[in-house]
């Protein structure tokens, strides 16, 4: 068996190690030898080459779905409640100062 470790699949993928970790534990894939090393076969590679991009950032980031204003329309537009405002009480029911 020829093995790998998350760093060196990095390199190979040009990601960071910490990416591929995440992205095998996500998928399962991979062999977790402790909590700080996984092994990585190169069919384990090839089947992370289709999960895992080089790109920074939320990926969200740029959908006009999530920009501020499709964000703040959509509050707009939701039903408002209104505040429960508590009722004070009466000058009869507060309790003397002693």
């Amino acid at each position: 068996m020829d093995a790998v470790t998350t760093t060196e699949a990095g390199k190979v993928l040009g990601v960071s190690s910490r990416t591929i970790a995440r992205a095998c534990e996500k998928h399962g894939i991979g062999y977790k030898v402790n909590e700080r090393m996984r092994l990585l076969t190169r069919d384990d590679i090839e089947k992370l080459r289709g999960l895992v991009s080089n790109q920074k950032g939320n990926p969200q980031f740029g959908d006009p779905e999530f920009s501020r204003k499709a964000i703040q329309a959509r509050w707009d537009a939701a039903p408002k409640k209104k505040a429960a405002v508590p009722k004070k009480a009466s000058p009869a029911k507060r309790k003397p100062k002693a």
